[in-house]
């Protein structure tokens, strides 16, 4: 297990320069926001506009702090992402607008190339044991609270928007007050 803490993150432009992220984690190490197979990332949501576009990727987005955020994908129904909602995955290729719930929001986004990838992300919390399934990448990513994380005779800590590559581990038991997301990365 390694600790990427929120302190290390590394802080950028969106791609179409309405706001700023932090990228958690990317592949391959030295990729463009053109080129990724995939990436982890958290975003300030400040304002209502548009979504960046990102051709041939899907894109996950889960609530880590706020009220949540309303999405409209071209042609789509409006999604309603709260605290409390399942995570949403939609195409980051086509234009998809944003409209804030009631003041600002942080996220979380997992994007992986369409013809390379695939991911899932599952909300987790302190007291359970996860039986990790077999992927080629895996992070923990701390919502709220802290977790401690332990296995295979290792232990790591983390609080609110830090996060763990688990890319080793195969079995995991979290303890502590707090709760997160479980991110897979497959081929």
């Amino acid at each position: 297990m390694r600790l990427l803490p929120a302190r290390h993150h590394r802080r950028m432009p969106w791609k179409n320069g309405g706001g700023e992220t932090r990228e958690i984690a990317i592949s391959p190490g030295a990729t463009t926001l053109v080129d990724f197979d995939w990436r982890l990332s958290m975003a300030h949501v400040a304002s209502d506009g548009p979504f960046s576009l990102f051709p041939g990727i899907e894109r996950t987005l889960c609530i880590l702090n706020g009220a949540g955020i309303r999405l409209t994908p071209s042609g789509e129904e409006t999604r309603l992402v709260t605290l409390t909602s399942p995570p949403f995955t939609f195409s980051a290729e086509i234009p998809v607008a944003a409209e804030l719930v009631d003041g600002p929001i942080l996220d979380l986004n997992v994007m992986t190339r369409l013809s390379a990838w695939r991911h899932e992300v599952t909300p987790i919390q302190a007291g359970e044991d996860i039986s990790l399934q077999p992927c080629d990448a895996a992070f923990l990513v701390c919502r709220a609270g802290a977790l401690t994380a332990r296995a295979g005779g290792e232990t790591v800590e983390i609080v609110s928007e830090d996060a763990v590559d688990l890319t080793s581990t195969a079995d995991l038991r979290l303890d502590g007050s707090g709760d997160g997301f479980l991110v897979r990365l497959l081929r």
